[in-house]
């Protein structure tokens, strides 16, 4: 047998710095999940009383899309104004 010897064990100490980094990380977890939900919700209550309505928005938006899009690569390529 041995006797004498036991389990030797370590006691843990938290520092400050591992815990702010802990409590920082929740703050921005439930920041991130507040504006998921939020821009869930505006997205959901934004009115779109008829398909026509939608697809004049969607048709809008691919249009500026498209124009942003050409007039970036015409400034990459060096060309003139349109």
């Amino acid at each position: 047998m041995m006797a004498g010897r036991g389990i030797k064990t370590r006691q843990i100490h938290k520092d400050v710095r591992a815990m702010d980094k802990a409590v920082t990380g929740m703050e921005k977890m439930k920041h991130a999940y507040i504006q998921t939900k939020d821009g869930m919700e505006e997205g959901q209550t934004k009115e779109r009383t008829t398909p026509v309505k939608y697809a004049e928005e969607q048709i809008s938006r691919s249009t500026e899309s498209a124009v942003i899009k050409t007039s970036q690569q015409i400034r990459r390529q060096g060309g003139g104004g349109v």
